[in-house]
């Protein structure tokens, strides 16, 4: 999807040890990202287990439970606030 519209990109190669680098999943791409609004996003990888869901303010434990990707994107999408 970036590459159609690589004009709007900057894809220029960073040295790693570039202070602006960072590489939180490794060799891991993500394939999906939903954002809501700051610091509330799911981010999908190749590897499920590199998996995120971040929601500031909610506990760990009822995210790990209750939120899905799906949910994320519902929301982002579709303006759906809550599921049935």
């Amino acid at each position: 999807d970036m590459i159609d519209d690589c004009d709007l990109y900057n894809f220029s190669d960073y040295p790693e040890d570039h202070w602006l680098w960072k590489n939180k999943n490794g060799e891991d791409r993500a394939i999906g990202y939903a954002g809501v609004r700051a610091k509330c996003y799911s981010v999908v990888c190749e590897n499920s287990e590199k998996n995120m869901i971040k929601a500031k303010g909610l506990k760990k434990s009822l995210i790990k439970k209750e939120f899905t990707h799906k949910i994320f994107e519902d929301c982002a999408l579709e303006g759906k606030e809550d599921q049935p």
